[in-house]
């Protein structure tokens, strides 16, 4: 984070905490909960009592958080506009340098039986590398990225199908109901109130569709195996820190597979079929995958 973005944050979080601004759950509203760590002296990560959401506070308000991606989030590769020479080297290569990569969250997806002709909603494209691959081994792929300009590069640069704003998600009309799978990576952790995402995609799915989404390991296991890399993952930029207490209460009865990765993917074909068993699996790494089936 820029260093006049660090003290823009500062300011903002001294100020709301003065005034005791949006410190409840951003998830659930709650006023319940019990504070896991500190930053910047100002600033708490709470476990919500209720719905188990590791937030941080004080939180950003929706408005607050749309502007800051449509205007001031930058990281890296992730939100770096490639210009035509550049797009045009990656696409050549298939997206194939490890910063772009999908391989392996199409290895997950293809474990699940996710194959040529089911569609996919890819949720937080950002400007569309990950749903073009996914495009490219046949998934039918519709994409949501919240950054206009991110967005309109999907679309116009890289020829992703890609809507670009929360009133594009107001009215579901034909797209509900209708895919095989949910899928985000590393975006849960950036939005106000996950449980909204969660039940975007009850909305999108069909009846035994998946729900599969990728998220930095804010689990207890990595945090005793890495307390530094733990603590960095939440702040500004991460709101949230997911983690698999949040996904058991969020997913509640459904038939869910929780690891981090790597991801064995002959469990992640056992869970397919039914075999799998529903308590999590290792959680020492630092991602954490969540498939839910719905």
């Amino acid at each position: 984070m820029p260093p006049v973005e660090k003290i823009r944050y500062f300011a903002t979080s001294l100020w709301k905490r003065l005034h005791d601004v949006d410190c409840a759950c951003p998830n659930c509203g709650s006023a319940r909960f019990t504070v896991q760590d500190r930053k910047y002296v100002v600033t708490e990560l709470r476990r919500c009592e209720d719905c188990y959401l590791l937030h941080r506070v004080p939180s950003d308000s929706k408005a607050d958080n749309e502007n800051f991606y449509q205007k001031r989030y930058s990281q890296g590769f992730t939100t770096e506009l490639p210009d035509d020479a550049e797009l045009a080297q990656l696409v050549a290569a298939g997206f194939a340098t490890p910063a772009h990569s999908y391989g392996y969250s199409i290895s997950v997806l293809s474990a699940l039986g996710l194959g040529p002709g089911c569609r996919l909603f890819d949720y937080g494209c950002s400007w569309g590398y990950g749903s073009w691959q996914m495009m490219r081994v046949g998934l039918d792929v519709v994409s949501f990225e919240i950054s206009k300009s991110r967005a309109d590069f999907a679309r116009e640069k890289v020829g992703v199908n890609v809507l670009s704003g929360p009133p594009d998600l107001a009215n579901l009309g034909e797209l509900g109901g209708t895919f095989d799978c949910f899928f985000s990576s590393h975006v849960v952790e950036h939005v106000p109130q996950p449980s909204a995402v969660i039940q975007l995609a009850k909305a999108l799915l069909r009846p035994g569709g998946y729900f599969v989404a990728i998220t930095p390991n804010g689990s207890e296991p990595f945090r005793r195996a890495r307390p530094d890399l733990w603590h960095q993952l939440w702040g500004k930029v991460h709101p949230n820190l997911i983690d698999s207490e949040f996904w058991r209460q969020a997913i509640g009865d459904r038939p869910m597979m929780l690891a981090a990765s790597p991801v064995d993917l002959d469990t992640v074909k056992a869970f397919r079929a039914g075999a799998a068993p529903q308590s999590s699996l290792h959680l020492g790494s630092g991602e954490l995958v969540c498939i839910a089936q719905y």
